[in-house]
């Protein structure tokens, strides 16, 4: 035996043969794979569960090519013969064409691979194209977007989108579906199917701007808002030139469900917000949303949940309490929406996160949503059985403008020093208790 690059290998005379004969036995391998997933595609297929056949064909596709690959370059000296080839072209007996639902919005001869680039998108969140007609298409629907619009929908939500890329919409319906679902379980309830939360993406930030219903200053530096006269929330697929705070610092799908956090409880929840400039505790109705954004997860992966405490706005509060920078707990408890507007959005302080690569430039707007959302996580998670419930029964006064004098009370705290004390001893060790 040799050692070759810390590897060791066989001198004997068979070497060369034994290869063979492994290599042989790795692509019957291939073959069974891939046979076995487009038989199993063929069964989905045929009790009419589409949308499983096409990403077992996916699959059984990306076997076969792996496959194919090796066999070009393997030389094969063996007496015995190798893996049949046609048990890899019997995936291709499965068009993806024909598995395309009646209503995909993209027809001609690349239609299999369209359908195949989207359904991988879709499927995770249970997506699916709807048109006019179809239980949860929009009745409200302007002209304006019943031209090259796609209308899509979950058991949740139903998009408008003017984007046709699925890389763009397959991450918001799967981290927006995502983020309902965890709020289903945050409030205990059950969403009804027929009355979807509606979301537009507009493709641009000028499409944007030109329906929305605020000043065009706001433009600046947001990628969404909801709209609560229209029961909308709207976006737009930023580009390079978009140097919005939120392009650099949310992805488009975090901000997505921010905005479907505020109509969720307004819409779902039934916290109707009594509109007042003067009422303190805005932090909760920014922070909660926060907390949402940051906890949900895509779809398609494992460990949804509340309990994530490595997440960006625990991480810079972390920091910024090492540089005594935290803003003063009375003042950010008192906060009204209008003073909330006035908070600059500029500049701001350079923070370097432990689980994020870089330095941040935190901005007093940027560190009030950081604050406010670790204050819920801390709420939630921190304060006992009471937490929870506590923190909600606050969002719900503060929605309907009832906060207390003394509001700190009804998180379960004497006095703002004790809370801010608690708060400042958990971002010193934020980890699991």
């Amino acid at each position: 035996m040799t050692s070759l690059g810390g590897v060791r290998q066989s001198t004997a005379s068979n070497a060369g043969l034994k290869r063979d004969r492994v290599g042989e036995d790795e692509l019957e391998a291939y073959g069974m794979d891939a046979k076995a997933r487009s038989d199993a595609a063929a069964w989905c297929r045929g009790v009419g569960l589409d949308g499983a056949a096409t990403l077992l064909i996916l699959s059984a596709e990306n076997v076969s090519q792996e496959a194919r690959a090796f066999w070009g370059d393997f030389d094969f000296r063996a007496a015995r013969p190798p893996a049949q080839p046609e048990r890899f072209e019997a995936v291709e007996e499965l068009q993806l064409a024909n598995l395309a639902p009646s209503n995909f919005p993209f027809q001609g001869s690349s239609l299999g691979d369209l359908w195949g680039q989207w359904a991988v998108e879709l499927l995770p969140a249970s997506a699916r194209f709807t048109i006019a007609g179809e239980p949860g298409f929009p009745a409200r629907i302007r002209s304006t977007w019943t031209d090259e619009t796609l209308v899509l929908r979950t058991n949740h939500m139903v998009l408008l989108s003017r984007c046709p890329d699925p890389e763009i919409v397959g991450p918001i319906l799967r981290y927006a579906e995502g983020g309902l679902r965890l709020l289903d379980e945050v409030f205990g309830r059950q969403s009804p199917l027929d009355a979807p939360l509606e979301v537009r993406l507009h493709r641009n930030r000028a499409d944007y701007i030109a329906e929305s219903e605020l000043s065009q200053s706001i433009g600046q530096w947001t990628l969404g808002y909801y709209s609560p006269s229209e029961h909308i929330s709207r976006f737009f697929v930023p580009s390079g030139e978009d140097n919005t705070a939120a392009a650099i610092e949310q992805k488009l799908q975090e901000v997505v469900v921010h905005e479907l956090t505020h109509q969720y409880i307004s819409e779902r929840a039934g916290y109707a917000e009594v509109q007042s400039s003067t009422t303190p505790g805005h932090w909760i109705v920014e922070g909660f949303a926060r907390f949402i954004e940051q906890q949900a997860v895509e779809l398609g992966r494992n460990g949804r949940g509340l309990t994530d405490h490595t997440v960006l706005s625990i991480d810079l509060c972390s920091r910024l309490l090492e540089q005594g920078a935290l803003l003063p707990m009375e003042s950010f408890l008192n906060t009204t929406n209008l003073s909330f507007q006035d908070l600059g959005k500029e500049g701001g302080i350079p923070v370097k996160p432990r689980y994020s690569i870089g330095t941040y430039t935190v901005s007093e707007t940027s560190q009030y949503y950081s604050q406010a959302g670790a204050l819920c996580f801390f709420l939630m998670n921190r304060c006992g059985e009471e937490g929870p419930r506590r923190l909600l029964n606050y969002l719900e006064a503060r929605y309907e403008a009832r906060l207390p004098e003394d509001h700190v009370t009804l998180l379960g705290f004497n006095s703002i020093p004790e809370l801010d004390a608690a708060f400042r001893a958990f971002l010193a060790s934020p980890g699991p208790k």
